[in-house]
C-alpha cells in the first residue's frame, strides 16, 4: 500500500494482476435468485458476472443505489482508476426464500443492525447464499481472459474527476 491508504500502482500493474474481485459482505440469508453487481459499468467483468449468473439459474442486477457512491469509497475503486478490471459483488439480492416484490434482506439488516450491537453473527445464518456466491466468483476468476481482453479499467472513474476525490 502507499502512504495514503492506496494501493501501490507497481503491484497493480504487474503483468500478473489481471482484475480485482472485492467482497466486502457475503449473502448469509439464503440463495438468491440474482446477485448484485455493485460496480456495473466499471469492467468487462460485469458481462463474465451476468453470464456466471445465467448459468446458475440467477440474474445479475445492477447497483439499485449508485446515488450513494459506495462504489467510490470501495477498495476496487483505487484498481478501476489505473485500468485494472474490477468487480464489486453487493448484498442487495432478492432471495429465493421470499416473494418477489418483498424488501431486501438486506435492507432489513442495515435499518436494524448495521454498525449496531445487534451486528452480529446470527443462528439462523443460512450460508448457502454465501456459497453460491463463491462459486460464481469462483467461475469468473477461472473463466478470465488476459488483461488485453478487458476494457481498460473504469469509464466513470476517467470521466469523473469530482467523483475519484471522494
Amino acid at each position: 500500500m502507499a502512504r495514503n491508504g492506496t494501493p501501490s500502482i507497481r503491484f497493480i500493474r504487474s503483468k500478473k494482476t489481471v482484475a480485482d474481485i472485492n467482497i466486502d459482505t457475503l449473502n448469509v440469508w439464503g440463495k438468491g435468485r440474482d446477485i448484485e453487481d455493485t460496480s456495473y459499468g466499471f469492467s468487462d467483468l460485469d458481462d463474465m458476472l451476468a453470464a456466471a449468473a445465467k448459468r446458475q439459474g440467477r440474474e445479475m442486477i445492477p447497483n439499485p443505489r449508485p446515488e450513494k457512491g459506495s462504489i467510490y469509497r470501495a477498495d476496487n475503486f483505487e484498481f478501476s482508476k489505473v485500468g485494472l478490471p474490477s468487480l464489486y459483488i453487493g448484498k442487495n439480492q432478492h432471495l429465493l426464500s421470499r416473494p418477489d416484490n418483498a424488501a431486501l434482506r438486506s435492507d432489513e439488516y442495515d435499518l436494524k443492525d448495521y454498525h449496531q450491537p445487534s451486528d452480529d453473527v446470527k443462528p439462523d445464518w443460512d450460508l448457502s447464499g454465501a456459497v453460491q456466491d463463491v462459486d460464481l466468483l469462483f467461475e469468473i476468476v477461472t473463466r478470465s481472459p488476459t488483461p488485453t481482453n478487458f476494457r481498460n479499467g473504469d469509464r466513470r472513474a476517467n470521466s469523473n474527476q469530482s467523483a475519484m476525490r471522494c
